[in-house]
């Protein structure tokens, strides 16, 4: 992703000390569920969490090409995904 290096690069140049990490995105929907609300039908639910699973891979990829610190979401965020009632970001407060 050649405009994540660019980004970094321009960091580093204007901020040559500070820590760089790049953070994924939370889940969408959950693996096997869907939910009129995030408006993706059960059918392409799949191709849903294919495509994350493919940018999250595609973001670590290009932060270690980068030598920054890459954190994926989408372990963490599994079971507070869009789909859940009530999702909750609080048990990450404070956390790295």
């Amino acid at each position: 992703m050649p405009a994540i290096a660019s980004f970094v690069d321009d960091v580093r140049a204007k901020a040559p000390d500070a820590e760089i990490v790049l953070v994924g995105y939370l889940r969408d929907p959950a693996d096997s569920s869907t939910c009129p609300a995030v408006g993706i039908p059960a059918a392409e639910t799949a191709a849903v969490v294919d495509a994350e699973e493919l940018l999250d891979s595609s973001l670590a990829e290009a932060a270690g090409q980068a030598d920054i610190e890459y954190v994926s979401l989408r372990a963490m965020s599994s079971g507070h995904d869009a789909v859940r009632r009530r999702p909750s970001l609080d048990q990450w407060r404070g956390t790295r």
